[in-house]
């Protein structure tokens, strides 16, 4: 069963492209991981601060593989200095996947 996290991110103003390269890096070695299906970042063009990070896991096991990586722990130890307010994070599974293919990854 796949399984989904999105997180939005509230950038400070002065901290955008520090953002932009430590998430860089932290999705290049994300990439490598086998039970990463698709990692999206989305920047809100009316809000320039504004990123929302949708990652999709084969399983809620390889979630849990990702959150324990070197990579990740080194982005939320670097990013609390860059954030103007504590991300917002939905964790879950498609719960529509079953009624359609096109409600899952």
């Amino acid at each position: 069963m796949s399984f989904v996290v999105v997180a939005k991110f509230q950038v400070k103003s002065d901290k955008n492209q520090e953002f932009k390269e430590l998430i860089t890096k932290t999705a290049e070695q994300s990439w490598l991981e086998a039970g990463l299906v698709k990692y999206i970042l989305v920047e809100d063009p009316t809000q320039p601060n504004l990123f929302t990070l949708v990652e999709f896991f084969a399983t809620e096991s390889d979630f849990q593989a990702h959150r324990e990586s070197a990579h990740l722990a080194k982005f939320r130890e670097q990013v609390s200095d860059l954030l103007a307010t504590a991300p917002e994070v939905v964790r879950g599974i498609p719960t529509l996947a079953n009624r359609n293919s096109k409600a899952d990854i």
